[in-house]
């Protein structure tokens, strides 16, 4: 098979790789067969319906699903510059590929070894080969230097190098001080196993593990000498360890994220107190004692962060709800944090420039494109986005230590999502219970998610990126009849139920850094929106009688379930002891709801408890224990849940509670 050379890039069929001047680009696979196939017909103009039934031959899909593939391979191939155009469109035909591609015979393949694992007590270094990435993951390695951030300077090209691209999950990258190795998450070649934390060198391909427990372990970072590594494991705390490995000694018993001061005394780490909002931490490693850092007023809280080279400050990436966060900063020692950005975006690290006067951080401009890399200066009071700093799409940055007047070195990973909507037929009840494999519906390339089926189980609402907004959109359960309802240009947003009429579905959206809750019409016409107070207002359902919105906000200082008129009104309180994730039996008689927030980043991971209480007011009691957010109904058999792994089962408590039975 032949490969494809047009301006910097190589396109090869076989490998199904598309490389920049050597450097692998993050493409979808319907994305690289889109851009394949237009490489193929080169000079050719080729109608949407050719290329719908090229890439989708076998899927109904709409129109819009390709001209957001079009629009992100066109970003792909011009990055940030002004370069020559690569795929026109011909008004009312179609598209073309205008550039001129070179067809040669690849080099002949030469076959690499599996990769196996070595046992935890196997220290030496070893060389792996490098493999095709899965799932759209690498780690990758950049030379930063100060002209590199200057368009016009002449050596401002930054040099690129791969790290990893190997089977499995690759994840959370940390550089050494020295920028010669970098420790990171990894499951293996399984992509489904337990990730460990592995070091691999950045200038060639000696690979170790560090850990191999029974636990995910995630998060390294690098001690400030390059000696010790700390790292997070699953339900048991922090830990740090030698970076030639040995014993471990436990910093924290709790806590999502950790970083080291620059004197190496203390560690900086992400937890929560109680029901609080995530906040950051110091713990002094000689006396054990820990102080709070940062709280936020309410939301999700402080999630990722890093610390300034003279340790001076903390800047740090405050969420109030999942995808909607800004860049802050506040003295190490606490105080009033200062925010720095107003992108109401989801971002995914963040890490200071080694002269301590810039910050980077990796945001997503709009729902369902890649995240980029910005830069904003540390002490500049108004709020800005910042400066777009590579073309590359960028996820947790972490930068190297070098010492003064030499290049310094950043860590990071790209990775393509596409997430898409699949209908299992559930064949029987019980544990003879047959579950079909899953067919696509409507699907596309971007994130497809958050499914709710109208009452009568004719239509679907549910979210899609496909725009490059979160919008809502529905369709017929076999994928026909697809239709976009709302336009609002959402960077969040989540459906919640029906109406009894099937004709509107309630939502909640953020479109300006606040979320609240809207009611959609099936027929196109702008959504009504029922609330606007600031903070939070979401995750909703609609009562059986039709009259009343159910939401969660935590406007009266904590998260509840409240209520309002479907046509518009004075919102009512209904729960008083905590409750989020509202929805009402079909009977109209029980509101169940959980009762607390679940741990973790995001506030969805973890699990929590089905609480209940009557419509018209009562005791509010706990139903059902150890159920996860987002993986619960209720139905007219009862309350379903699923859980996921390590423990995998399927259950159901039939209502009422006096007849409780699990399958």
């Amino acid at each position: 098979m032949v490969v494809f050379s047009f301006g910097p890039f190589l396109l090869d069929p076989a490998k199904r790789t598309l490389l920049r001047g050597g450097v692998p680009q993050s493409l979808t696979p319907k994305a690289f067969d889109l851009l394949l196939f237009l490489v193929e017909q080169r000079g050719r103009v080729l109608s949407k319906d050719e290329l719908l039934k090229a890439v989708w031959p076998d899927a109904f899909v709409d129109e819009a699903n390709l001209s957001q593939q079009i629009f992100v391979l066109r970003r792909t191939l011009a990055g940030d510059s002004d370069g020559p155009e690569y795929i026109v469109n011909i008004p009312r035909r179609g598209y073309r590929f205008v550039a001129d591609a070179i067809e040669s015979a690849p080099d002949l393949p030469v076959r690499l070894p599996d990769i196996e694992p070595r046992k935890a007590a196997d220290t030496r270094w070893r060389r792996v080969p490098t493999l095709a990435p899965v799932a759209g993951v690498l780690i990758l390695v950049i030379v930063v230097t100060g002209a590199m951030w200057q368009r016009k300077a002449p050596d401002s090209t930054p040099r690129l190098l791969s790290v990893t691209a190997m089977p499995g999950l690759e994840r959370e990258p940390s550089i050494s001080p020295d920028g010669n190795f970098v420790a990171f998450s990894w499951t293996g070649p399984d992509p489904g196993a337990v990730p460990d934390i592995w070091i691999k060198a950045v200038d060639h391909d000696a690979l170790r593990r560090l850990t191999e427990t029974a636990q995910a372990e995630s998060g390294p970072a690098w001690s400030p000498d390059g000696r010790e590594i700390a790292f997070i494991r699953a339900g048991a705390g922090i830990f740090a360890v030698s970076a030639l490995g040995g014993p471990e000694r436990q910093i924290a018993a709790s806590g999502f994220s950790v970083r080291w001061a620059p004197d190496g005394r203390s560690v900086y780490v992400g937890d929560r107190t109680g029901g609080a909002p995530l906040g950051v931490f110091r713990i002094d490693l000689d006396t054990g004692r820990r102080t709070q850092l940062t709280q936020a007023p309410g939301g999700i809280g402080d999630t990722t962060f890093d610390v300034s080279p003279d340790g001076s400050t903390l800047a740090f990436v405050r969420y109030g709800r999942p995808g909607v966060g800004n860049v802050y900063v506040v003295s190490s020692g606490g105080g009033e944090a200062r925010q720095r950005t107003n992108w109401n975006a989801a971002v995914s690290g963040i890490a200071w420039m080694p002269g301590g006067r810039e910050i980077l951080y990796s945001v997503q401009e709009a729902t369902g494109l890649d995240q980029y890399l910005f830069r904003i200066s540390a002490d500049v009071r108004s709020l800005e986005p910042g400066v777009r700093a590579l073309h590359t799409p960028v996820n947790g940055p972490s930068m190297s230590r070098p010492e003064s007047g030499r290049p310094a070195r950043m860590a990071f990973t790209t990775v393509q999502v596409d997430v898409g909507l699949q209908r299992l037929e559930l064949h029987g009840s019980g544990p003879n219970a047959v579950i079909d494999k899953g067919k696509p519906r409507s699907d596309s390339t971007r994130i497809d998610c958050n499914v709710r089926f109208s009452r009568n189980g004719e239509r679907i609402a549910f979210v899609s990126s496909r725009t490059g907004w979160a919008e809502a959109w529905v369709t017929s359960p076999d994928g026909s009849d697809l239709r976009q309802v709302t336009r609002i240009q959402a960077t969040e947003m989540v459906v919640g139920g029906w109406s009894p009429d099937h004709r509107r579905f309630v939502i909640d959206a953020d479109t300006s850094g606040n979320s609240d809750v809207y009611v959609v019409s099936v027929d196109g016409a702008p959504p009504v929106r029922l609330t606007n107070e600031p903070g939070f207002d979401g995750l909703t359902d609609w009562s059986a009688d039709g009259r009343w919105i159910y939401f969660t906000s935590d406007r009266s200082g904590r998260i509840e379930i409240w209520k309002v008129p479907a046509e518009g009104g004075r919102a009512l309180q209904v729960t008083h002891q905590g409750g989020m994730q509202p929805m009402e039996s079909p009977d109209g008689d029980t509101l169940y709801y959980l009762a607390r927030p679940p741990r973790g980043v995001s506030g969805v991971s973890g699990t929590s408890r089905v609480m209940r209480v009557p419509v018209d007011g009562g005791e509010e009691r706990a139903f059902v224990e150890e159920v996860r957010f987002g993986l619960w109904s209720v139905t007219n058999e009862g309350i379903v849940f699923v859980s996921i792994p390590p423990v995998v089962s399927k259950g159901a408590y039939r209502l009422p509670s006096t007849s409780v039975s699990v399958r």
